[in-house]
């Protein structure tokens, strides 16, 4: 085909058939070229998704050995201030019974001495003995 010249129905024909072929391998191209990015990306999701899975399962592991962790401390907390209480609570019922002692000796002393003591003493022995009795008892 001259250069210059009109172009015929054969230049037409024979730029379509090129144009076609160019069009054809261009899309031969870009198709390998997708099929590899694919793999890539999917090679890529893969790995993260291992790598997601390896961080998730050692950030359970720590979380977990923290809370067993936060677990201990707080058992040992709970068990020392029971420990702490009891105690406090013994040394309080201690002072209460001196001091109920202590207030019974002269009490008693001066019901020694006024009439009709005997009765009043077996009302006193009465009491305390409920008391002792209840002390004995098995708490609830």
């Amino acid at each position: 085909m001259p250069e210059d010249g009109p172009a015929t129905k054969a230049d037409l024909k024979s730029l379509e058939e090129r144009l076609t072929g160019n069009a054809d391998a261009l899309e031969k191209r870009l198709m390998e070229s997708m099929d590899a990015l694919e793999e890539r990306l999917t090679g890529s999701a893969d790995a993260l998704e291992e790598r997601l899975a390896g961080n998730a399962d050692a950030l359970e592991k720590r979380l977990t050995g923290s809370m067993d962790a936060l677990e201990k401390r707080l058992t040992e907390g709970v068990e020392s201030l029971e420990e702490r209480l009891t105690e406090r609570m013994r040394d309080m019922q201690t002072e209460v019974l001196r001091a109920f002692h202590d207030w019974a000796r002269p009490v008693d002393i001066r019901l020694r001495h006024i009439p009709e003591i005997e009765e009043r003493i077996g009302l006193l022995e009465e009491r305390v003995g409920r008391i002792e009795r209840d002390k004995q008892l098995p708490p609830h």
